[in-house]
């Protein structure tokens, strides 16, 4: 509570030609962290995300190359920074 109170000190002792500016940054401070909270509610947890892989093929201009290409399918740890 001592801070709010310091805050209250700071606003007795500005000029009366400051209050407009500040009540506009306060303001403004006020809906960057209404902004800020939406944002953490709405965000999706990283652990529900669904990874999502693609698998491509490769174009070969001859067909007879292809058996030169094993597909091979390796799984991630979960802990691999992907």
């Amino acid at each position: 509570m001592a801070a709010r109170e310091a805050l209250h000190q700071l606003v007795d002792a500005l000029p009366e030609q400051d209050l407009p500016t500040a009540a506009r940054v306060l303001e403004a401070l006020s809906r960057t962290a209404d902004a800020i909270e939406r944002a953490r509610v709405v965000a999706t947890p990283a652990s529900s995300r669904q990874r999502v892989a693609r698998v491509l093929s490769p174009r070969l201009a001859h067909a007879e190359q292809a058996s030169d290409f094993k597909k091979e399918v390796l799984e991630a740890p979960p802990d691999a920074g992907i």
